[in-house]
């Protein structure tokens, strides 16, 4: 369909129409981001090189199309509609933007595995050049938020329709799209600022009674569409997780999985039950019942963020870090599928002990531990009842007290703080 640009289709209608993702069509730019990252995650949890390999010539093909040819103007960021399916944005989009600099990575780190320097050495420096300016370029200082887009001061054919100023050969447009979270879901926005815009896009303006609004709401200015949907709320359960926030994450969690019965029992719909929700439509028009996607921000939070369970595969290496809420005593989670295996892991926190334990398949480096508020100082860290070397890493999740040791036996790792 788009020959060689590796340019990832957005959706494909079972009478085989497009929509959104011909070479031909602005949007949406970000499924070639994202494509890359679908890829780099299962081979990193499952350690299919061959899986890898399948998909790499077409996601370095993706990627420099998007990068070359979509970025008529240079400065780095691809043009094009991303998520947001609206007009009124300018040609640059934020989400296509984090999402770009997401899977720049994600190649590089691909790319290094299967020791393909040329394309490691261009990914990696793309990536590490547009983090270096995401900032300046994306941070709005005078409203606490990144900008959702960057308007031109001229048309771009690959995106002819966006909105064009002239103030300024890049201006920076705010209005309000949930996209406002896809700096801290990707774990690209510095923590200072994250933590400005979480201040405001959980209030309010942003989230309601059942979840993240498509389009915030500032009156008279923005009239915004106060629907709620899964993969807005999903986005914001990632996003607050990414920086230790569990009781705000969970939050989000929560309201997703309140929507079971909301357009069929046992199903994660599209949208949500809120204020701009429109209950009687034609079959027709009306949203999807369920969608894959809807899940993604109950899954990921719960295992990748509150246990903290992040294989990689291919570097026979598994990392177990909990972070859970603090309304939460434990979790856990068996037969969890990681390369040709599973795993079993759990986590505990009463008082000031905090407990992991993990048992998975022999041959794998651990790196086990526990995340603590930023600010927490250790007295004891034990190893199945021994006294353990242990280091400190200090993330955007908080204080990573860890241990490194083998798999092949249960480990219960104590981490007691003062």
């Amino acid at each position: 369909m788009n020959g060689e640009t590796g340019k990832v289709l957005h959706e494909i209608v079972t009478d085989g129409s497009i929509y959104f993702g011909t070479n031909a069509q602005p949007g949406d730019v970000n499924e070639t981001g994202e494509f890359a990252t679908a890829v780099a995650t299962i081979w990193r949890w499952s350690g299919d090189n061959s899986f890898r390999d399948e998909n790499y010539d077409f996601i370095k093909d993706g990627l420099n199309y998007i990068t070359t040819s979509l970025d008529t103007n240079k400065d780095g960021w691809p043009e094009g509609a991303g998520m947001v399916e609206a007009a009124g944005l300018g040609a640059e989009k934020l989400d296509v933007a984090v999402y770009t600099i997401r899977a720049l990575n994600d190649l590089a780190e691909m790319a290094e595995s299967k020791g393909d320097v040329a394309t490691f050495n261009w990914a990696r420096g793309k990536a590490e050049a547009l983090k270096d300016k995401f900032e300046g370029d994306w941070w709005d200082s005078s409203r606490g938020l990144y900008a959702d887009s960057l308007a031109l001061d001229h048309v771009v054919t690959t995106d002819p329709s966006a909105t064009v100023v002239t103030t300024l050969p890049v201006n920076k447009l705010q209005q309000l799209y949930w996209i406002n979270a896809t700096p801290m879901e990707t774990n690209i926005a510095k923590a200072d600022h994250a933590s400005t815009a979480f201040s405001t896009l959980q209030g309010p303006i942003f989230t309601g009674d059942t979840g993240f609004f498509q389009q915030g709401q500032e009156l008279p200015l923005i009239k915004g569409s106060r629907q709620a949907s899964a993969l807005n709320t999903s986005v914001m359960a990632v996003a607050e997780a990414n920086y230790g926030r569990m009781t705000e994450s969970l939050r989000y969690v929560t309201f997703i999985a309140s929507e079971l019965d909301t357009e069929q029992p046992g199903a994660l719909p599209e949208l949500f039950n809120s204020p701009d929700y429109k209950y009687f439509q034609a079959f027709n028009t009306r949203a999807m019942v369920m969608q894959a996607w809807s899940s993604y921000g109950v899954e990921w939070p719960v295992i990748y963020h509150f246990l903290g369970v992040r294989p990689n595969i291919p570097h026979r290496e598994l990392t177990v870090i909990p972070e859970l809420p603090p309304t939460w005593p434990m979790l856990s989670v068996e037969d969890l599928r990681i390369g040709e295996s599973t795993l079993s892991a759990s986590a505990t926190h009463n008082g000031n002990q905090y407990t992991t334990s993990v048992d998975a398949r022999f041959g794998l480096r651990i790196r086990i531990g526990y995340a603590l508020s930023a600010d927490s100082q250790v007295a004891s860290v034990t190893l199945n009842g021994s006294p353990a070397s242990y280091e400190l890493k200090d993330t955007h999740r908080g204080r990573e007290v860890i241990v490194t040791t083998n798999s092949g036996q249960p480990l219960q790792l104590v981490v007691t703080t003062r």
